[in-house]
C-alpha cells in the first residue's frame, strides 16, 4: 500500500564543492608556509644559521603556534576530503576549524607577523633576512583569503543540498470512495 519513492538529490558534485575544497587546500599551503616562516623567525641566529636558543616566552608561543598550525592543516585537509567524499561532517569540521584558524591568523598577526615586526624593531642588524618576513606575510594573507573563500563556497545552498542524505518519501494512495450526492443520501 505504501511504496517508497526515491527523493530527488543531485548526483553530480556541484562546482562550489570542488572550488571550496581547492580553496581549503590553498589555505593549508598558506598555513604551512606561515608556520614554517614563524619557526625560522624564532630560531634565527644572526651569527651563522638557525641554531639560536629560543627564550622561554617565545618557546611556548612557538610550540603552541606550530602545534595549532599542524593540527589545523590536518583537520582542514580531512574536512576537504570528507566534502569531496560527500560526507556532511566535513563541512562542519571546516567551519569550526576554519573559524578558529581565522581568529588565530588575525590575533597572532598572521603567522608570526606581529612577532616578526616586534623583532625587527628591537635589533634590525641581527634580524632574520627579509624573505622570512615576506614569506610570513604572503603565506598568512593567502591562507586567510583562501580560507574565507573556501568557507563561502562550502556555505552555498547547492553544496548543502548535495551533502544532504536522500530522504525516503512515501507515496500515499488515497482511498477511493463512491461518489456521494450533495444531499447526503
Amino acid at each position: 500500500m505504501y511504496q517508497p519513492v526515491p527523493a530527488q538529490v543531485p548526483d553530480e558534485r556541484p562546482a562550489e564543492a570542488t572550488k571550496g575544497a581547492a580553496a581549503i587546500g590553498v589555505t593549508c599551503l598558506g598555513l604551512l608556509v606561515s608556520t614554517f616562516s614563524a619557526v625560522l623567525t624564532f630560531t634565527y641566529d644572526p651569527d651563522g644559521g638557525t641554531d639560536a636558543a629560543v627564550d622561554d616566552g617565545a618557546r611556548g608561543f612557538l610550540i603552541g603556534y606550530t602545534g595549532w598550525g599542524g593540527l589545523s592543516v590536518l583537520l582542514l585537509m580531512l574536512g576537504a576530503v570528507l566534502i569531496l567524499r560527500r560526507i556532511g561532517g566535513g563541512r562542519i569540521l571546516i567551519w569550526v576549524v576554519g573559524g578558529i584558524s581565522i581568529m588565530t591568523m588575525l590575533s597572532c598577526g598572521g603567522g608570526g607577523l606581529l612577532v616578526t615586526v616586534m623583532g625587527a624593531q628591537e635589533d634590525w642588524d641581527n634580524y632574520p633576512p627579509q624573505w622570512m618576513f615576506l614569506l610570513a606575510v604572503v603565506g598568512s594573507f593567502l591562507g586567510l583569503i583562501a580560507l574565507v573563500t573556501g568557507m563561502v563556497f562550502l556555505g552555498r545552498r547547492a553544496v548543502g543540498q548535495w551533502l544532504k542524505p536522500p530522504m525516503q518519501q512515501y507515496g500515499y494512495t488515497t482511498p477511493q470512495y463512491p461518489p456521494q450526492s450533495p444531499y447526503g443520501y
